[in-house]
């Protein structure tokens, strides 16, 4: 009963959206804050609305915000008119409280309220960037093995392996993990290490999955991309990655254009 409330008033709201709007703004899909959602609707009310991307945003997993992304949110809808968009916050970690599983959970709640929202069948690509794109890929390769919700995955330099010696054995970027899994070095607590890492739960019906590196990225270790990429073609999973020339952000306009082109081209195969 603790939803319904939220539940019914974004089901009204909607009902007005195609109406009247094409956006809905901080719509809460928990109790918590930072349970809140913007959501993007087809402008043609006339498109029976099956498809949704939901965008995570990067940030360490402590920091960020879903308007991060609203540059991506406006060159997808540009690109797939078809397509509903839900940019998400989700609550962020901390040493005291990190973010594993509770990041996960909102991922969950988030598509389970979806679904409770809309009449028709849906299927969900999430798109995630830095701390967003590992959880977008935890999310779908382990937590969503069940209902198998999740249809596609875009990485924007997301990491895979933390026990991939770039992590596990580098004191620089140890802190950075913290927010995730609490104060727990990796050689101590090799377990969450494991468990944190989405290259561990790949499998045939892992969802296919696009990624994108930078080949300076001092944040994501170079080998994490052939490595996730090795393991999707070990068990038959489609995939496409590229590596552009760049860091962990700010590639060139030519890159991030390719990059869109690609994005969209295998949503429209995948889903």
């Amino acid at each position: 009963m603790k939803n319904s409330i939220p539940c019914i008033g974004f089901f009204i709201a909607i009902l007005f959206c195609f109406v009247e709007c094409s956006v809905l703004l901080d719509v809460p899909y928990g109790e918590n804050e930072q349970q809140v959602l913007d959501l993007y609707v087809p402008e043609d009310d006339s498109i029976r609305l099956n498809k949704i991307i939901i965008m995570i945003h990067g940030g360490a997993w402590w920091m960020g915000r879903k308007e991060d992304l609203n540059p991506d949110v406006a060159i997808l809808r540009a690109a797939l008119p078809d397509y509903a968009i839900a940019n998400i916050n989700y609550q962020l970690g901390s040493e005291e409280s990190p973010g594993f599983p509770k990041q996960l959970d909102d991922i969950k709640a988030v598509i389970a309220f979806l679904k409770s929202s809309f009449t028709t069948d849906l299927s969900f690509a999430v798109f995630g960037v830095s701390a967003g794109a590992h959880l977008a890929m935890l999310y779908s390769y382990w937590w969503d093995r069940n209902n198998r919700d999740v249809k596609v995955v875009v990485s924007h330099v997301g990491p895979v392996d933390f026990m991939d010696d770039g992590y596990c054995r580098n004191i620089l970027l140890y802190p950075l993990i913290v927010p995730l899994i609490g104060p727990h070095p990796c050689a101590e607590f090799p377990e969450i290490w494991n468990q944190t890492s989405p290259i561990n739960y790949i499998e045939e019906a892992t969802p296919p999955t696009i990624g994108f590196y930078g080949n300076l990225d001092i944040l994501v270790p170079f080998g994490q991309m052939p490595a996730l990429q090795g393991r999707l073609e070990s068990v038959g999973v489609a995939n496409e990655f590229t590596r552009y020339q760049g860091g962990h952000n700010g590639w060139p306009d030519t890159s991030i254009q390719d990059m869109y082109r690609k994005i969209t081209d295998f949503l429209q195969v995948h889903m």
